[in-house]
């Protein structure tokens, strides 16, 4: 399955039960952000590696995982209730 970061975090949201506000930032905004904020006390503070992270196409093929450990891939939102609710 493809999917985008904001559809798996309201999916994932959705299955757990909880509902978040998902804010949709530009890159310029969370890039001053990180620059003249860094000071607040967070609980894991993100860097600018973390923003170019985000801007990248996270892509994986997943057809030989399978057959390398043996396992048998499950669609998303079935494995993650399985993870979660279970």
């Amino acid at each position: 399955e493809r999917i985008a970061i904001d559809q798996f975090l309201r999916l994932l949201a959705e299955i757990m039960g909880t509902r978040r506000v998902l804010l949709r930032l530009n890159y310029h905004m969370v890039e001053f952000l990180l620059t003249h904020l860094r000071w607040l006390p967070l609980p894991m503070t993100p860097c600018k590696d973390d923003l170019l992270w985000l801007n990248e196409a996270l892509i994986c093929n997943m057809r030989s995982i399978p057959y390398q450990f043996k396992i048998q891939l499950t669609p998303l939102r079935e494995g993650l209730e399985n993870y979660y609710v279970k």
